[in-house]
C-alpha cells in the first residue's frame, strides 16, 4: 500500500481514536529518533535504521523529551542555586512553581 494510503485509511483513525495528534511520515521519523535517541539506542542504529549516512545528521531531528528536559533545568538550577543563594537576586523571569530556574 502506498504511503499516503496507509497513513489516511489507518495511521491517521487511529491517532483520532486515542485522541493523539495527527503526524505525518516526518514526525513519526522524528518522534521515533528522539525516543531511540533517549533509551540510548547507538546513534550509528538510528542513523541506519532511518537511513541517514552520517550520525550528525540525526542531530537535526532529535528533540529531548520532557524528562531530558526537566534533568537539565535541575542540574542548571543546582548550579545556578550555588552562587546566587539569596533568592531575591534571581530574576522572577527565571523562576518557575518550584522557585528556581525554568
Amino acid at each position: 500500500m502506498e504511503g499516503k494510503n496507509l497513513m489516511r485509511r489507518h495511521v491517521l483513525p487511529v491517532c483520532d481514536r486515542l485522541g493523539l495528534p495527527r503526524l505525518s511520515w516526518n514526525g513519526f521519523r522524528r518522534s521515533w529518533q528522539s525516543w531511540a535517541h533517549s533509551n540510548n539506542i547507538p546513534q550509528r542504529a538510528i542513523a541506519d535504521v532511518v537511513g541517514h549516512a552520517n550520525t550528525e545528521t540525526q542531530k537535526i531531528y532529535i528533540q529531548p523529551l520532557e524528562e531530558e528536559r526537566r534533568k537539565a533545568v535541575e542540574q542548571i538550577s543546582g548550579k545556578l542555586h550555588s552562587f546566587c543563594t539569596d533568592r531575591s537576586q534571581m530574576s522572577p523571569a527565571l523562576e518557575n512553581e518550584t522557585g528556581w530556574v525554568n
